[in-house]
Formats: C-alpha cells, structure tokens, sequence
C-alpha cells in the first residue's frame, strides 16, 4: 500500500491568511489555554488561538482589558463548520467584544499598542537587558531615589510656570521613574506596574465610597473626612507619627505629621492657637539668638519652623509650595537688582544696602515679582 502524505494547511496559518495581515514586523501567537503565559502588555501584535468556548473567550476578554483600553480595536475570527468557507470576522472595540460567538474554533487578532504604555514597558525592559544600558542596568530601587524626587519637583515647576509643553515633557520623566522601578521589581519577582495600576485603583475606589457606592456625601469637607477616617482604617501603624513621611523634606512631612495628629484629634480648635503658638515660639528664639548655645538655637529655629507649618496647614496652603513660590519671587526681584548693578558698569561691592534696596522696591512696583 502506498502513502502520500499531502501538506496542508494549519489552523493558525488559515487565521493568518484570512486576516491578510503583514506580520513581518513580528507576532506573539499564544494558545488560550496558556493565557497565564501574558504578564505583560505585548510590545507586538497578538493572536490568540483555539477560543473554541464561551468560557475560553471570555477569559481572553478579561485578560486582554488588563492590558488594553476599551476602545481598543479587537479582531475576532471565527470559523464556520466547513472551515474557511463560513469563517466570519468582526473588528470591534475591546469593551464591545461578543464572545458568545466563539462556539468553533476561533481567534482574538489585537494590534499592538501604538506606542502607549506598552512601548515604555518594553524600551525599559530592553534598556536593563543584557544588550541594553550599563547604567540603566547597575540602578536599584534606593540608587533611583533621587531622580524620583528631582522629577517630581520639575513637575511642580512646570506647573507653577504654566508652560504646557514642559508639563508634557516633566510627566513623562516621572512616569519613567514609575516604570522603572516596576521593571526592577518584575525583575526580582516581586511586583510588575500592573501589580502598580491595580492597586492605586483599587485604593481610590475604596476611598470613594460615595461615588463608587451608596454612601452620600455632600461637600468637599465631608469627603476629606471620610479619605482620613478610611485610611487610618486601613493601616493602624498611621498613629506611628515618628516613622511618617520619613522620605519627605522636612516641610511636607511637618505637614503630613501635623495632619495626622489632627485626624486623631491632638489639634487646635482654630488657627488662634496656632498663631499665638507661632507668636511664643518666635519669642523663645529671640530669648536665645544672642547667646552661645547654638544647639539650643537650632532647636528653637526648628520649632519656629515646625509652628509655622502649622498655621499653612490651617490656611490650607502647602508650606513646601509657598515657599517654593517665594524663593522664585526673591530670584525675579534679585535678577532686577543685579541687572541695575552691571548697566552701571560695577559690582556689588560699590552700592550701599540703602541704593540696593531702593532697586528692590523698583522691582516690585515693576511686577517683577511675578504678579499681575
């Protein structure tokens, strides 16, 4: 007897053709029973194979929107009973996807993210890769700590600025901060930035019961009370104010200490008592300014300092961005000055306090603070 064995065509060969697609750029094929296999969002096309089940398909569902918007547009590619000759395919948005169709072997095609979160994901992972970046590869969570803090502050100076573009420019150097220490820690095992996204979002649901389910609040003070009750709730190691806000400048963590304290209840009735708290540690200062005692004053400064905070947190001004504001206003009227020094061809050294400060109070009657 003799056998002929005759080539033919395989089922993702057949999806792939009927989809008429150039793939040269690559494609991730997975089957849906290996759907465990997709941690992360695909840097290339997808094709998942052999959904030949509601259950199937639905699953696919639910693992492509973690990873896709719901907009995104979905391919699904189902064959008929004769194969190719009933195969139908339907292109729809992610969120809109009809699995209940999927009752023959079938396939989810989904384009890759053009560019998006996913690109980054994979430009980092290439960055730490072997053939990547040596430095990119030598950082660790705490060698990354100051690049956090500096992108976050060129954040805020954007803003103060209004300058849209370096908005732009400044929230993706912190967003690469984010993504790069959720590729460190994927590396390790640990944690990836879906791990990231889940939880802040699960986090802002929880602390929005009244948008998110039946509770009813109506005013902005009422919701600031619900945050604060909800996260001291959530964690009782918050009453620890000696490890809060360790990681902050010493302004903002006066703050957040300050906060906290109050939320528990340790606080002024009003900003009286803080004002006359601020008034009786200026008064301590002044008692020890003049002596030898330098530990003493530091102390004295700091307490001037931390009581200070304190009337910013019930002015409901943050301390860290008003004086941010006003060291940039003292740098705008301290540029008029010096501009008045080098028109008349000298330097510092040859105008009194009296001539400098009289260029001073030029430069704010000239706007030169910044104000309108």
């Amino acid at each position: 007897m003799k056998l002929e064995v005759i080539g033919g065509e395989s089922l993702i060969e057949a999806f792939m053709g009927m989809l008429g697609l150039d793939f040269s750029q690559g494609i991730t094929i997975l089957n849906a029973l290996e759907l465990d296999a997709l941690q992360d969002c695909p840097g290339q096309d997808l094709l998942i194979y052999q959904t030949d089940n509601y259950p199937k398909a639905s699953k696919v569902r639910e693992k492509l929107s973690a990873y896709f918007p719901p907009e995104h547009p979905v391919t699904l590619v189902t064959m008929g009973q004769a194969g190719k000759e009933g195969a139908k395919i339907n292109k729809m948005p992610l969120h809109e996807l009809v699995t209940q169709e999927a009752c023959f072997p079938a396939a989810f095609y989904v384009p890759s993210l053009p560019g998006g979160l996913g690109s980054l994901l994979k430009l980092m992972e290439t960055l730490r890769s072997p053939a990547g970046c040596p430095w990119d590869r030598e950082q660790d969570h705490r060698s990354l700590r100051p690049y956090v803090l500096e992108e976050a502050y060129e954040v805020v100076d954007a803003i103060n600025k209004g300058d849209r573009a370096s908005l732009v420019e400044e929230l993706g150097d912190l967003l690469l901060q984010v993504v790069f220490h959720a590729q460190i820690a994927r590396e390790k095992g640990a944690f990836n930035i879906y791990h990231v996204i889940d939880g802040i979002v699960e986090k802002i649901i929880r602390r929005h019961p009244h948008v998110f389910s039946s509770l009813k609040l109506t005013s902005s003070k009422e919701v600031l009370k619900t945050w604060q009750e909800i996260k001291e709730g959530e964690n009782e190691a918050r009453r620890d104010l000696a490890n809060t806000g360790r990681e902050l400048p010493a302004l903002l963590r006066a703050n957040k200490i300050q906060s906290r304290a109050a939320a528990l209840g340790f606080d002024w009735p009003d900003i009286k008592g803080a004002l006359e708290k601020l008034a009786e540690e200026l008064a301590e200062l002044k008692a020890v300014y003049n002596t030898a005692d330098t530990d003493k004053i530091e102390e004295e400064l700091g307490d001037v300092f931390f009581a200070l905070v304190n009337v910013s947190r019930f002015l409901q001004i943050n301390p860290e961005v008003a004086l941010t504001a006003a060291n940039d206003k003292f740098c705008r009227r301290f540029a008029y000055i010096d501009k008045q020094v080098k028109e008349r061809g000298g330097d510092f050294s040859q105008f009194n306090l009296e001539q400098l400060d009289a260029w001073w109070e030029e430069a704010k009657k000239n706007n030169n603070d910044g104000k309108k």
